[in-house]
């Protein structure tokens, strides 16, 4: 009954139109270089799957620290946007929250719903961990989720005593999913840092959200005259080839160009303008208002020898093979500087790389590595 009178009704569809991409690896109270790993920092927080079913998800958050110690990763949920400002507290109250939803409902309904069917909303701490993984089984399913999500934007627009909830909105896109905010508070050796981070819990969308994938860091010599001399590999095609970063020793005095590679079963497409199911008279979608997302890349390393440390709206390009896209983030590696900026102590020295995928949907992957530097070929 409650499914009828809420999703029923095409005037319950309330769909903010503007999508951001969620910078949360990035601590606003943290200062310094964004792309510098010189002190502790949490670069991301992931929901996997990203559109979190009933029975839950896996959340992690990828941490740096200068060296091996011990963290505690505390995590908890919000129905709403939580704020820098406010230290990423969540601005209502589980007993708040569901005491304002139930009045909603009951206007609808000119009846009380019972006191049980609130249940199905978990407490807003999650756990907390000393690995940087822990499982949230929230138990919400798709149906319930949707008129969760309703009932949240109902609640804070017709309730005056909600007014101040305005600025703590999600985007309510309610059939994609129900947007929440998961935050994670991380906590190490005489320091802690908090992050938030957007995902969604799985309704009845038809294509629910995917993180993006990142298949690979690879590199190759900027110079082909470097790429001859130190013998690099030849492809097909006898171009040079690119490499998997991953396990790969480079000598010093060069420049290398590095890419990330995108998995492009991973990458959602995107309806530009969505036809209005009510109107018998609207257009059937054109495959031209429908493209690939935007994504970002971000770049962290050790020392500075990246040349960009983050790209933004990066286009999917096509694939050798033409039946799909394959995302690349270039980047350039420059290794020929003296050998106390290239190896801190002396070469050979190890480098360490990160990267940060994020797109549209709030989906995010990350890949670290590290690999060799070995004294200047001669």
């Amino acid at each position: 009954m409650v499914c009828d009178v809420l999703l029923g009704r095409g005037s319950m569809r309330f769909v903010f139109l503007v999508l951001a991409i969620c910078l949360c690896g990035c601590n606003d109270l943290d200062p310094g270089r964004y792309d510098q790993l010189d002190r502790p920092r949490i670069l991301g927080v992931k929901a996997d799957p990203q559109s979190m079913p009933a029975e839950g998800a896996e959340l992690s958050a990828l941490v740096w620290t200068p060296e091996d110690q011990s963290i505690s990763y505390t995590w908890r949920w919000c129905p709403y946007s939580v704020l820098p400002r406010d230290n990423y507290t969540c601005p209502i109250t589980r007993d708040v929250y569901i005491a304002r939803m139930s009045k909603t409902l009951t206007d609808f309904l000119g009846e009380e719903v019972e006191a049980e069917f609130w249940d199905v909303i978990p407490p807003f701490e999650i756990g907390t961990s000393q690995d940087s993984g822990i499982s949230f089984a929230h138990g919400i399913d798709g149906e319930t989720a949707e008129i969760i999500c309703f009932l949240g934007l109902f609640s804070t627009v017709t309730d005056e005593d909600a007014l101040e909830l305005q600025d703590h909105l999600q985007s309510f896109q309610c059939e994609a999913g129900f947007e929440i905010d998961l935050v994670v508070e991380v906590k190490g050796e005489r320091w802690s840092q908090v992050t938030k981070k957007s995902v969604f819990v799985e309704t009845l969308a038809d294509d629910p959200l995917r993180n993006p994938s990142i298949q690979s860091i690879e590199v190759r010599p900027l110079s082909e005259l470097v790429a001859e001399r130190i013998g690099w590999e030849v492809d097909d095609e006898g171009e040079y080839a690119w490499v998997p970063l991953d396990g790969l020793s480079l000598p010093r005095g060069n420049r290398y160009e590095v890419r990330a590679v995108m998995d492009p079963d991973a990458v959602d497409t995107i309806v530009v303008e969505e036809p209005d199911e009510d109107d018998p008279d609207a257009m059937p979608i054109d495959p031209a208002t429908l493209r690939q997302e935007f994504f970002d890349f971000g770049w962290y390393a050790d020392r500075e020898l990246l040349a960009y440390s983050a790209f933004s709206g990066t286009f999917p390009l096509p694939n050798e093979q033409e039946d799909g896209p394959l995302l690349e983030a270039p980047n350039e590696l420059d290794l020929t500087g003296s050998l106390g900026q290239v190896c801190p102590d002396a070469a050979p020295c190890q480098m360490e790389i990160i990267l940060v995928a994020r797109d549209e949907q709030f989906g995010i992957d990350w890949k670290r590595l590290t690999f060799e530097i070995v004294e200047a070929a001669r």
